[in-house]
């Protein structure tokens, strides 16, 4: 075959490839190599079919014959790192794209991919510099200043991550992934409207993106509108089954309002969260499985994102020890109120306590109560995670105390960062947390037993009797109630649940239905939280021939 002919049926090979006709792109090119044609372009064709197709290992085969032949080929050089990247061989994907920067100096497409590589193994801030290398040769770089959003946003900085996401989506508008994380960014932050906006705008775009769909869901949480955020998580999971977190969000409201016809799937919802290589909020799943060697799985899975980034080896020779209460909701709310009392009665002869408050900011009766009893108090909701972790270490502070654990609106970011020496999960979120850099947990033996310690990865002290505080100077109403007040005869027995609605399931329930049935003249009375959870019940109780 001449070299006429040779150009001729490369040139067809070519429009077989831009038509994706892969297999046809396949066959002629492997013809052309048994007929001993050492044509790089070939083999960097076939390199990207079976790309295409996700066959890594067959793809790097190729491109790494056709880089012999060519070893001045940028472009063979990105495409080699690409494939080591998607293989996870970050050492080996780092040093193709070095070699492609090499031959070709102004490289946006080598340096953002170095980004890549940096994001993916957690150092953020190398990555950053790689990705605005990129923008100084294409500031216009959707992908690169995508990333950059990415990076920022593990910094706890989202702000700035704000800030790239926008441009990432000026420069192309139908960058969807742009769309969905600004989304979670404005979720973060507690701007609500902001975060529906973006994500419905996303949904316009493309209605089947399960992950926006699932993000809007925890907008539609966020601000109470249950029905709205019920049907976003099940339209998330419908179409994404990976999407273990939509399923797990779905089941949890349905428990909100006692509806129990998605039972069934907790099982294999439970299942999958430890299995499936996806990441799972923790805290929901408490409620849902009695395992703590597999919530000790899920929070290790959530936690991968804490990375410790720095040490803190301090010794800050305080005249007192000083302890940081960091948390999200030093607002009216049950836990608080008991802690009122942990602040009111620390030993100030030996501890000053000190008060990082980052959330939503509520500066409501309790609020005002709890903070004159901190010797210092601190509004940092605006501050990044590094930041607020560098703030406490200005400050002294030698023990950490993280309130919120992994609920929601918790900031586990901070103390990746060493916010004190010491660190101590307490209260907010009584499971492990599974995160590197957070020492201990306080507890006591009922709520972890001895032979449940190997399932957390905090060191435990253990307080006696009870490690739940109790404010003793709390006053109790002195109102006295009756039974027929609320409609019950005053000969009945009355039974209570004041538990969060979720909480109760079909197995509590029949219990319940048991208790009713055979103790005489006996009532129970549950906290209602919307008229769909009494709907529900009573549906319950009459299916089970019992007074509604």
């Amino acid at each position: 075959m001449n070299e006429k002919n040779i150009e001729a049926q490369i040139q067809e090979i070519f429009k077989n490839f831009n038509n994706k006709n892969y297999e046809i792109v396949i066959d002629e090119c492997l013809n052309l190599i048994r007929l001993n044609y050492k044509i790089p372009i070939i083999y960097n064709l076939l390199g990207t079919v079976f790309n295409f197709k996700k066959e890594y290992e067959k793809s790097l085969e190729y491109y790494l014959q056709g880089v012999k032949l060519e070893p001045g080929n940028e472009e063979l050089h990105r495409n080699i790192g690409k494939n080591y990247l998607f293989l996870k061989k970050y050492t080996n994907a780092e040093k193709e794209f070095s070699t492609a920067i090499e031959i070709k100096k102004q490289n946006p497409d080598a340096l953002l991919h170095l980004g890549i590589i940096y994001l993916q193994i957690k150092n953020d801030k190398k990555a950053i510099e790689f990705l605005e290398k990129s923008l100084q040769f294409n500031p216009l770089f959707t992908e690169s200043l995508y990333n950059l959003g990415l990076c920022h946003k593990n910094l706890g900085d989202f702000q700035k991550a704000i800030e790239y996401y926008k441009r990432a989506i000026k420069s192309n508008l139908n960058h969807l992934k742009s769309y969905n994380n600004l989304g979670v960014c404005y979720l973060t932050i507690n701007d609500y409207k902001s975060a529906l906006d973006i994500l419905t705008q996303c949904l316009e775009k493309y209605p089947e993106y399960s992950h926006a769909l699932n993000n809007l869901g925890s907008v539609n949480l966020a601000l109470k509108k249950y029905n709205e955020a019920e049907i976003n998580f099940t339209n998330a999971y419908k179409l994404n089954k990976n999407l273990i977190t939509a399923g797990i969000q779905k089941i949890f409201l349905k428990r909100k309002k006692c509806d129990w016809s998605s039972e069934n799937e907790i099982t294999e919802l439970m299942h999958n969260s430890i299995s499936v290589d996806a990441e799972v909020i923790p805290w929901q799943c408490l409620g849902m499985e009695d395992n703590p060697k597999n919530h000790l799985i899920r929070a290790k899975k959530y936690s991968n994102k804490f990375k410790l980034k720095s040490h803190n080896n301090n010794v800050y020779n305080n005249s007192k020890i000083r302890i940081g209460y960091f948390a999200s909701d030093f607002y009216q709310h049950a836990g608080m109120i008991n802690m009122l009392g942990i602040f009111k009665n620390h030993n100030k002869k030996k501890y000053e306590i000190i008060g990082l408050y980052y959330g939503d900011i509520k500066k409501d009766k309790m609020h005002n109560k709890i903070k004159k009893y901190f010797d210092e108090f601190y509004y940092v909701e605006n501050l990044t995670d590094e930041q607020i972790a560098n703030f406490s270490k200005k400050i002294k502070v030698d023990i950490a105390i993280n309130r919120s654990g992994h609920t929601d609106k918790a900031r586990g970011n901070i103390f990746s960062f060493r916010a004190a020496p010491i660190q101590i999960n307490y209260l907010g979120y009584p499971g492990t947390l599974g995160q590197e850099g957070i020492d201990y947990i306080i507890a006591d033996k009922f709520v972890i037993p001895e032979n449940n310690q190997k399932y957390y990865s905090e060191k435990i002290i253990y307080i006696d009797n009870s490690f739940y505080p109790k404010d003793n100077p709390r006053v109790i109403s002195n109102q006295n109630y009756t039974k027929s007040e609320i409609g019950i005869s005053e000969r009945s027995f009355v039974f209570c649940s004041l538990n969060n609605s979720y909480k109760i399931t079909p197995e509590e329930f029949e219990v319940w239905i048991s208790i009713l049935k055979n103790v005489k003249n006996s009532i129970l009375v549950l906290l209602s939280n919307s008229n769909e959870m009494k709907k529900n019940i009573i549906s319950e109780a009459i299916k089970n021939k019992l007074d509604p």
